[in-house]
């Protein structure tokens, strides 16, 4: 071990806030897919992201830090998962889980990012642990076995979350503060050695950032190559939803106009409901029809429509690639059964009560290619 947790710095939280009741009513990941507001089990789990853990810490310098930071935390009220080593640096990631209704009395000042710093005790060397529940750019979850074989990234929709989106909606019978994470807690006994990451960015419908498909492509890519800088000839396999996948889609394209190498990496590509053909979106423009935020969503939903020119001229592109640059395999999945839209029910309060639609139609999802699955 290098270093184990001794002197730490916790500003700007203040440890009085510690001993004061519940009171959060944050609806936990901020991006989950279910947008009626107010009607989230206060039971509910919220999971946590813990990153810059340094290399040489276990899981017991770690629950030993937190105990320390946040004194209320127990193994009834939180539950810690193992050390991942980074995408990137030399440390280490964890994910904290706890009951959405405390929160606000474990976690006081958690509301979105937060540092803390520890001295290392005789090591002389610092660290800086961020807690953030937003997940950003990549995350990884799972260590994997031997040599790795592969990196997974997985990529999330419109206004999704890299955690929760891929998160069951029910619970394991003995696990009550989790919920099932296939990309977590299946995957990695299927495929142990293959790194497995998850990939977040906002695209919040209600805080929209102004960006475009090739902004969030952009960055995306740049999370990717940073990751890989050490491994770059690694093959890669994405899973991709919704406007996930457009995202994959165009970082391919980019591959292919740079002449970049990391296209012959990419082995294999799973799509599910992405909008290749365009989706429908005039529920979605309803709800940031809100003056100054519709400006800035207005650009992302018109890349999105039905028969925009944006995705037929990327589609155009692809169908070049795909029969004469991708050595990869495809599959396609879409939805067979129609889903409630989301509908205002009072100002500012959207819930899935809506008509009965298809937000990708199965020829918008399916890109009818001779390798496709």
């Amino acid at each position: 071990m290098n270093s184990s947790p001794s002197e730490i710095t916790t500003s700007p939280l203040d440890s009085a806030a510690w001993s004061t009741p519940p009171t959060s009513t944050l609806e936990g990941d901020p991006r989950e897919v279910n947008l009626t507001a107010g009607n989230h089990s206060r039971d509910e789990p919220i999971c946590f992201r813990i990153c810059g853990i340094p290399s040489g810490w276990n899981k017991g310098d770690l629950e030993e830090a937190l105990r320390k930071i946040y004194p209320k935390l127990d193994s009834q009220s939180s539950q810690l998962s193992a050390l991942f080593p980074a995408c990137r640096e030399s440390s280490q990631t964890a994910l904290l889980t706890v009951y959405r209704r405390l929160e606000g009395y474990i976690l006081p000042g958690l509301a979105k990012e937060i540092y803390h710093s520890f001295q290392a005790n005789g090591r002389g060397n610092d660290a800086s642990l961020r807690f953030d529940k937003h997940f950003h750019d990549l995350t990884p979850i799972n260590v994997p076995e031997g040599p790795i074989s592969a990196d997974l990234i997985a990529i999330t929709g419109l206004s999704g979350h890299a955690f929760g989106s891929w998160r069951s909606r029910v619970r394991i019978v003995g696990r009550p503060l989790d919920r099932p994470m296939w990309l977590r807690d299946f995957l990695p006994e299927r495929f142990p050695q293959t790194r497995i990451m998850t990939y977040g960015y906002d695209s919040s419908l209600s805080e929209p950032t102004g960006y475009n498909l090739l902004d969030y492509a952009r960055s995306f890519e740049q999370c990717i190559v940073n990751a890989r800088d050490k491994c770059p000839g690694r093959p890669i396999i994405f899973i991709a939803h919704s406007l996930g996948g457009l995202l994959v889609n165009q970082l391919l394209l980019t591959w292919v106009q740079c002449s970049s190498p990391a296209l012959a990496c990419v082995r294999g590509i799973f799509f599910f409901g992405t909008p290749h053909g365009g989706m429908r979106t005039k529920e979605l423009s309803e709800m940031a029809n809100r003056g100054i935020l519709y400006k800035k969503i207005q650009t992302l939903l018109s890349q999105l429509e039905e028969g925009c020119e944006f995705l037929e001229r990327q589609k155009e592109s692809l169908c070049i690639m795909w029969n004469t640059r991708f050595a990869g395999n495809i599959f396609t999945f879409y939805e067979t059964e129609k889903t409630k839209v989301v509908k205002e029910v009072e100002p500012g309060v959207w819930e899935r009560s809506g008509g009965l639609f298809q937000m990708v139609e199965r020829s918008s999802a399916q890109l009818f290619l001779r390798n496709e699955g």
